[in-house]
């Protein structure tokens, strides 16, 4: 009879001794999330701060605009994309990020956290009950910047960006990188493995909308290509994935997604006058790409010669959904004046609408598509990347559009159409999701569907 009982009190033994060490792990990602997001919280300040954003006053975290009160500073900056900071720089928890998700966005979303600190990259899973999963791994900085490089070249993104940019014509255009090139498939499950290792990886199942919460250059990552599920799906193809501005939105709260359009403005192909300082590619594609679009939504696009800067930025601030298809630039040196979106003026400098003008003004729009080139890149800081796409979000928009890497007129245009068409009946994230798979049957390519990520919150 007792030795009947040895096996039933050892099974027991085991069981309380992993209960107790799962215990004990959660207890100490715990703590090293609370320590990481403190950290976050310096670099995310500095962050702000290089963008003209104070965070020492809450009546003065942005740069007054002509003729606003310090009440309209105020209540402009908490329903902007940079959250108030006072709110939450000693709240953010766990049982917070949980709590947030639970009550304000969809049933199946999670969130992505990374932090790297003395070599290491760690990653928190959390969904609506909690803490899913925590992996910390030696990652040198160098091997992560590489694997992401080589991730990029290996979908031929640098052809296409040297083929279809703007630049410079005193730029010497570098020649491509002839030297060895990873196939995509190990340059993919290279990205994968470090940024969705095994213990994150195997909690993903049950996940229909992911929330990334980058740091350094992981916002250039087009995280839907990734493949951690041991088969040929990738992450796409199971969840939406939205890219959040910042850790802090997470708590913020904005209005649910409705597909109404009472003053969409689009824009298309504006004209682009000769410069001698920049060589600029046609757009054959973008004027139809913006007809087709405005007639989904029963507006009127504006292209051409009538699409100037002083009407769009007149028009802006009053358009409920924004839509750009024009060429776009992205600068890591000065991302405010050196980003920006070509519109129509009579030189070509004149219509320069840059990141430090956008996200100056006051917008009320759901959504702004940036349907151009690599507008969602900028320069990369340890909170984030500063660029066109955070500005739009600073000036009041939630959701913003974005590309990691020029695109074909043809594939975008496909893209856009399809997205806009499914906005009717989903939330955007969800939509662009869809978008992407039925390009994808068409362009199996990764580089013809996979460019564009949603900055925000899925919502």
């Amino acid at each position: 009879m007792r030795a009947n009982l040895k096996i039933p009190i050892c099974l027991s033994l085991v069981l309380l001794v992993h209960t107790l060490a799962v215990a004990q792990n959660h207890t100490d990602a715990e703590g090293e999330f609370e320590r990481a997001v403190a950290q976050y919280t310096m670099s995310f300040q500095r962050l702000m701060q290089s963008r003209g954003v104070s965070v020492d006053h809450p009546q003065k975290r942005r740069r007054v605009a002509a003729g606003e009160t310090q009440q309209e500073i105020s209540e402009a900056f908490l329903v902007r994309g940079a959250p108030p900071l006072s709110e939450y720089v000693n709240t953010t928890s766990l049982p917070d990020i949980a709590t947030a998700l639970r009550r304000g966005f969809p049933l199946g979303t999670a969130l992505i956290f990374y932090a790297y600190s003395e070599e290491s990259l760690q990653i928190w899973l959390i969904n609506q009950t909690g803490l899913q999963a925590y992996s910390s791994e030696r990652v040198p900085q160098r091997n992560l910047e590489s694997a992401i490089y080589e991730l990029r070249r290996s979908l031929g993104i640098d052809s296409l960006q040297t083929n279809r940019a703007p630049s410079l014509r005193d730029t010497v255009l570098v020649p491509l990188d002839l030297g060895l090139q990873l196939p995509a498939e190990r340059a993919i499950a290279d990205v994968t493995g470090m940024l969705l290792p095994a213990p994150i990886a195997k909690e993903l199942n049950s996940v229909r909308h992911l929330i990334v919460a980058p740091i350094l250059g992981l916002g250039t990552v087009p995280f839907a290509v990734l493949r951690p599920f041991n088969s040929e799906l990738f992450l796409i193809d199971r969840m939406s994935i939205s890219v959040v501005p910042s850790l802090f939105d997470i708590e913020g709260s904005i209005k649910g997604w409705t597909p109404t359009y009472r003053n969409p403005l689009v824009i298309g192909n504006p004209y682009l006058p000769p410069d001698r300082k920049w060589r600029v590619p046609p757009l054959p594609g973008a004027e139809a790409e913006a007809v087709t679009i405005s007639r989904m939504i029963n507006a009127r696009a504006l292209t051409g010669r009538r699409a100037t800067k002083r009407r769009v930025t007149a028009r802006a601030s009053e358009a409920d959904f924004l839509y750009f298809a024009t060429h776009g630039v992205a600068s890591s040196d000065d991302p405010l004046s050196g980003g920006f979106l070509f519109l129509s003026a009579r030189s070509l400098g004149r219509g320069f609408w840059t990141a430090r003008e956008v996200q100056g003004m006051k917008l009320k729009a759901q959504i702004a598509v940036l349907s151009a080139c690599q507008t969602g890149l900028g320069k990369i800081q340890d909170a984030g990347v500063i660029g066109l796409s955070r500005a739009f979000q600073i000036a009041g928009v939630p959701r913003v559009v974005m590309s990691l890497w020029s695109v074909s007129d043809a594939a975008t245009a496909a893209l856009m159409k399809s997205f806009v068409k499914y906005l009717r009946g989903h939330m955007p994230s969800e939509a662009l999701r869809l978008a992407m798979l039925d390009v994808r049957r068409e362009r199996p390519a990764l580089s013809q569907w996979a460019s564009f990520v949603l900055f925000g919150t899925p919502r």
